[in-house]
C-alpha cells in the first residue's frame, strides 16, 4: 500500500511547489491516530491524495492540454498515469518494515522486480511511449515549435539584478494552461497571505518547540548509544544510509554487470550478492536503531501531539479564512 496522507505538516507550503510527506510511526509505540485540525480544511482546498487511485484532475488536465496541442497542430497524447514516482510503503518507519528492508535504499520494500529507492524501476506509459516517438519523427525546427506550444516561450534575456521572473504573466504553454485549470488552489492561495504566513511559520515553531527539541535529543542520545553518534535530525539516520550506498557504488560501480539483469537491481544482486547483503544489513541495522530510539523517547507521539496543538491554533485563528478558502476552492471545481 502506498503511504498514507497527512496534510497538516507538510503541504501547508503553498507558495512552492506541493509536498507530500509522511509522518512514520515507530512499531512498539501506541498508535496516535488523532485527527490533524487542519487535515478536513486542507484536504477539502488540494483534494485528498490516493497514488494507486486514478486521478480525475489530471485526467482532466491532460485532456485539455491535449486539445489545445491539437489546435496548434500537433498530437499529443494524454499522460493520466502518474510515472517516475516512487511510492512508499504505508508500513515504512514501522519496527517490521525496519528490520525486513530498512529504508528500502538497497531493498526492494515493494515486492521483487520493483527495484528499490536507489535502484528504482521507472516503468514507461503507453502515452508517454507515444508522445516520445511523436516527437522524435518531428523535424527540429518542429521540436521547437511543439515544445513552445506544449511548455511556453522560454526566457532568453536573464532578469537583472535584484529582478524577479513574473511566472504570473508567462505564457506556459498548453501544459501550464491545462493544469492551471484544474488546479487552481496554489493560485487561488494567494488570497490568503497572512493565513499562508502562519502556516509556514507553524512548520518553524513545531521543530523549535522546547518538547520536539528535547524528544529529538533523548533520540540523537539513543542513537549514538546503538553506534550512530553525531546525528542531530531524524533525516541524518536516512543520510548516513545513503552513505553507505554512495561509498558502495564508488568501491563497486566498476565491477557490476549490467547484462546480468533485466533491472539495475538485478544486476548488482548478480554481480556483487555478498557485498550488496553487506549493504542490506547495514541498512537494516541504522533503521531498526532508529525506529527503536523514536519508540523509546515517544518521538512520534510528542511530535504529532505538538503539531495537533499549533494547528489547532492555526484553525482558532484562521477559521474564517480557512472556510473562505475552502468556498473558493470549491467553487474553482465548478
Amino acid at each position: 500500500m502506498a503511504t498514507a496522507i497527512r496534510w497538516g505538516a507538510v503541504a501547508v507550503l503553498v507558495t512552492a511547489a506541493l509536498t507530500v510527506a509522511a509522518c512514520g510511526r515507530g512499531g512498539g509505540e501506541a498508535e496516535t491516530d488523532a485527527d490533524s485540525p487542519l487535515d478536513g480544511y486542507l484536504n477539502e482546498i488540494y483534494g485528498e491524495y490516493d497514488p494507486d487511485a486514478p486521478d480525475p484532475d489530471r485526467m482532466r488536465a491532460e485532456e485539455l492540454v491535449a486539445a489545445c496541442m491539437a489546435d496548434a497542430g500537433f498530437e499529443y497524447y494524454p499522460q493520466t498515469e502518474q510515472s517516475g514516482v516512487i511510492t512508499l510503503s504505508e508500513a515504512r518507519n514501522t519496527l517490521e518494515f525496519a528490520e525486513e528492508f530498512g529504508y528500502g535504499y538497497s531493498t526492494e520494500s515493494n515486492g521483487p522486480g520493483t527495484g528499490t529507492m536507489n535502484w528504482p524501476v521507472m516503468t514507461e506509459s503507453e502515452a508517454e511511449r507515444l508522445n516520445s516517438e511523436y516527437r522524435e519523427a518531428l523535424s527540429e525546427d518542429a521540436v521547437y515549435e511543439y515544445e513552445a506550444a506544449l511548455y511556453g516561450a522560454m526566457v532568453t534575456d536573464p532578469p537583472q539584478e535584484g529582478e524577479d521572473i513574473d511566472w504570473e504573466s508567462m505564457d506556459r504553454g498548453c501544459s501550464g494552461r491545462g493544469y492551471d485549470e484544474i488546479y487552481p488552489a496554489l493560485a487561488i492561495a494567494k488570497q490568503f497571505t497572512d493565513l499562508n504566513e502562519a502556516m509556514n511559520q507553524m512548520l518553524t515553531d513545531i521543530e523549535e518547540d522546547p518538547r520536539v527539541a528535547e524528544a529529538l535529543i533523548g533520540w540523537s542520545s539513543c542513537m549514538a548509544t546503538a553506534g550512530y553518534p553525531d546525528l542531530s535530525q531524524l533525516i541524518d539516520a536516512e543520510n548516513l544510509v545513503n552513505d553507505l550506498w554512495n561509498r558502495f557504488n564508488a568501491a563497486n560501480g566498476n565491477r557490476i554487470d549490467l547484462s546480468l539483469g533485466e533491472t539495475d537491481y538485478d544486476a548488482v544482486k548478480a554481480s556483487l550478492p555478498d557485498e550488496l547483503a553487506e549493504l542490506q544489513a547495514a541498512e537494516i541495522a541504522v533503521a531498526v536503531a532508529d525506529v527503536t530510539c523514536r519508540d523509546e523517547v515517544g518521538y512520534t507521539r510528542i511530535r504529532q501531539e505538538v503539531e495537533n496543538e499549533y494547528e489547532q491554533a492555526i484553525v482558532d485563528t484562521y477559521r474564517d479564512d480557512l472556510e473562505a478558502w475552502v468556498a473558493v476552492a470549491q467553487a474553482a471545481e465548478h
